[in-house]
């Protein structure tokens, strides 16, 4: 019993770095995104 607890913690774990390694990418690509609209829209209200 003890043997399974532990080996779903480790599991428990695994998935806890995953999700969050996700979420990171996720929020990386979101930022560059983010970022990429703005320095579009910079020259755009220069010219306007």
């Amino acid at each position: 019993v003890a043997g399974a607890t532990r080996s779903l913690a480790r599991f428990r774990v695994v998935l806890l770095l995953v999700a969050a390694q996700r979420a990171g990418v996720i929020g990386t690509a979101r930022r560059a995104a983010l970022f990429r609209a703005f320095w579009l829209r910079i020259p755009g209200l220069r010219a306007g």
